[in-house]
């Protein structure tokens, strides 16, 4: 897909990746477009983040279990994650999931996966992790506010997006 994007896009928007995926969908891009002769001047990586800001993890670790389940479960996206060490996380969530064990596959998706992918975290490590994704070759991002459950949405929504501005408190 990466390769195709190289080869006729103008873009390409990857979802729940790390650093260091950002810097393999860069080469894979590129080789797809040196195969048909063509310069990647105007191309542009974007990076789909979901972001909430919070010094406190386990409030939304269910959260982000929830939402990372589906996408463990689709082998395209397990084929990416283990290419960064998740295998047997995604091959254990997988088995207990067949099993109807629900609780226990939500349970078994590694903290790493989750935090490696998404921006949760204080306003000032956001910033970093998004000027990281940047230095990898990022072009620009999409975030989309997670609020914290039992929390209003739209005004939870709107303190993380207040606080991820410039200036915005950490």
């Amino acid at each position: 897909m990466l390769e195709l994007a190289g080869e006729i896009a103008d873009g390409a928007i990857l979802n729940f990746v790390t650093v260091a995926d950002v810097a393999h969908a860069k080469d894979r891009i590129a080789a797809g477009a040196a195969r048909v002769g063509r310069d990647l001047d105007g191309f542009e990586l974007m990076v789909f983040f979901r972001a909430t800001v919070t010094d406190d993890y386990e409030r939304v670790r269910h959260r982000y279990q929830r939402e990372l389940l589906t996408y463990v479960m689709a082998p395209v996206y397990e084929r990416m994650f283990a290419r960064e060490g998740f295998a047997e996380a995604c091959a254990e969530v997988q088995e207990l999931w067949r099993a109807r064990e629900r609780d226990r596959a939500l349970e078994a998706i590694p903290q790493a996966l989750i935090r490696e992918r998404t921006l949760v975290g204080d306003a000032a490590e956001i910033r970093e992790r998004l000027a990281a994704y940047a230095g990898a070759g990022m072009d620009s991002s999409m975030v989309f506010p997670v609020s914290i459950p039992d929390e209003d949405y739209v005004t939870d929504a709107a303190r993380i997006i207040k606080a991820m501005a410039p200036g915005g408190a950490a």
